[in-house]
């Protein structure tokens, strides 16, 4: 037989051989006339130690298969070349420039960007040996937990576990996709690193009152900034980027054009259509009090430059560090102020507890949860579900008032039934069809089981049958 007959024969090795000899990496098998099924050893489960195979139907002639099948061999080889002693490090480098590539395009945000980088700074630092470990020795988990182990002795923090298991978690991942390993080996942890729970109680309207009457103590415009933090409930960073231009006072209006980030301790301005993945600039309504207080805010910045004989800024900022409109707030110098400003008043509360109070009393009120979710700009309205209603104890907001929608209805029945059950015997409010009251007569006790009772199941009642 020549190699052409071969090739044409279902099953047969192009090599020439009927046999099929040097099958033992792939195989081919017809399924039906011009469909082919292509089986391709990739290795063993990590897990199992069980043969791991790819599985690819192709359409099309015997010999067009056979070209397939050699391709996917040489695939599989070469990546299993390209991995061999690729180490956990080589694979992190990848990622990471990976990462920036998704950056530039505006899919990663820079603090994701300088999140990871951290991540791998800190297990230079602290795990040089894990960083060394070759990816296609790692058959367990156990690196990953022994990792995670050093690290807490190290004195990590649960917060910074979290961030390093997530970032691991998503690397290797990553690899799976480029061929770098075939597990994710972050995945499979008896113990899943989670955050700390907190516990810091919700603010309350008295609280937002306390904080705004020490405010000036701290800064002229922290009062401002508290009352429209607690009216909005935007974040500090989307407060901080905020123009005069932003506010349109007689339409009642907000709009967040951009953000301000703090990006290994420098202070990035950005866009928020990128900041949130081209996401459409959310509009806030202003509640009249709120108009009021930027109105005058803005007059006291004006008043301030003409006393520093400054000239005022044409599009200024609204939160300034300076109080003149010049030097914009950026979110660590608002977060420290905060605190000082929350240790005044003896309160725990930072500044994204007054997102949490927007939202707590939005609920409170009765607003729909979707309308509350936009309010907050949450992409998932099931999470405002889960972190918001509930927040008032029960009898307490909305729910105290349902009642008063019922005060109308039936008024006479609701008036009458009282009255009458206070000046009559109890035993006199039962009355039967004749008019004829009828004393209150204490149930009679059932029969027991088995007694023979004509008042028994009728199923069971001869008699009754």
């Amino acid at each position: 037989m020549t190699t052409d007959e071969a090739a044409q024969t279902p099953g047969a090795d192009p090599s020439g051989d009927p046999r099929g000899r040097g099958r033992t990496k792939a195989g081919l098998r017809e399924l039906r006339r011009g469909v082919y099924e292509i089986r391709t050893f990739v290795g063993k489960d990590p897990l199992t130690g069980k043969r791991l195979q790819r599985s690819e139907t192709f359409h099309g002639g015997y010999r067009d298969a056979v070209r397939r099948r050699a391709q996917l061999v040489a695939e599989s080889q070469q990546a299993k070349r390209a991995t061999s002693g690729a180490t956990v490090g080589d694979l992190l480098e990848a990622w990471l420039a990976r990462c920036e590539e998704r950056r530039a395009a505006g899919d990663l945000s820079a603090n994701t960007i300088a999140s990871y980088q951290y991540q791998q700074r800190r297990l230079r630092e602290l795990a040089p040996a894990f960083l060394a470990l070759r990816l296609d020795r790692i058959d367990t988990a156990q690196p990953v937990e022994e990792l995670l182990s050093g690290l807490r002795r190290s004195g990590v923090t649960d917060a910074g576990l979290v961030q390093t298991h997530k970032a691991l978690r998503a690397a290797f991942e990553w690899g799976i996709g480029h061929k770098w390993l075939r597990w994710n080996p972050a995945k499979y942890l008896d113990a899943t690193p989670r955050p700390p729970e907190k516990k810091t109680p919700k603010a309350t309207v008295e609280d937002v009152k306390r904080l705004i009457e020490i405010a000036p103590s701290v800064h002229p415009d922290l009062g401002a900034y508290f009352l429209l933090a607690a009216l909005t409930g935007l974040r500090r960073q989307a407060l901080c980027g905020l123009r005069w231009s932003d506010i349109d006072a007689e339409g009642q209006q907000l709009t967040v054009n951009r953000v301000r980030n703090v990006v290994w301790g420098k202070t990035v301005d950005q866009e928020f259509s990128k900041h949130r993945r081209s996401k459409e600039k959310p509009v806030k309504w202003l509640d009249p009090i709120a108009v009021d207080t930027l109105g005058a805010l803005r007059e006291a910045q004006r008043r301030r430059c003409v006393e520093s004989v400054t000239t005022p800024p044409d599009d200024g900022w609204v939160f300034s560090a300076d109080g003149l409109g010049l030097t914009p707030m950026n979110p660590d110098f608002v977060q420290r102020r905060v605190k000082r400003a929350a240790d005044l008043a003896g309160l725990p509360h930072r500044s994204h507890d007054m997102r949490h109070h927007r939202a707590t009393e939005l609920i409170g009120a009765g607003v729909d949860v979707g309308r509350v979710a936009d309010e907050l700009d949450h992409r998932d309205k099931s999470f405002t579900l889960r972190t918001y209603v509930g927040s008032h104890p029960a009898g307490e907001g909305a729910m105290a008032g349902l009642g008063r929608r019922y005060v109308d209805l039936e008024r006479a029945n609701i008036e009458v039934v009282p009255a009458v059950a206070a000046v009559m015997p109890a035993q006199d409010l039962f009355v039967n069809d004749t008019g004829q009251s009828t004393p209150d007569r204490p149930r009679r006790a059932p029969a027991p089981c088995g007694s023979g009772s004509t008042t028994a199941n009728p199923r069971r009642n001869p008699a009754r049958r």
